[in-house]
């Protein structure tokens, strides 16, 4: 079974401001796959992302395209 999942990113940037991004996670069979990270600051668009590639049944061939297109977009 093929799922996206929300993961988190923490950071902090020169001026010691601690950074939190989110990216999407590809599972494949429970296993994770494939990890784009740093994608939004926003975890709202992110989890509507998610559900969206999960809603379609994005095939993982896609991933790395569907998230370029989703950043084109921004």
């Amino acid at each position: 079974m093929l799922e996206y999942r929300i993961c988190e990113s923490f950071g902090t940037e020169d001026n010691s401001d601690k950074r939190h991004s989110y990216g999407i996670a590809l599972y494949i069979d429970g296993v994770c796959t494939r990890r784009i990270d740093d994608i939004s600051l926003e975890r709202k668009d992110i989890a509507e992302l998610v559900e969206v590639f999960n809603e379609e049944g994005l095939d993982a061939v896609h991933f790395d395209y569907a998230v370029e297109d989703f950043l084109y977009l921004m």
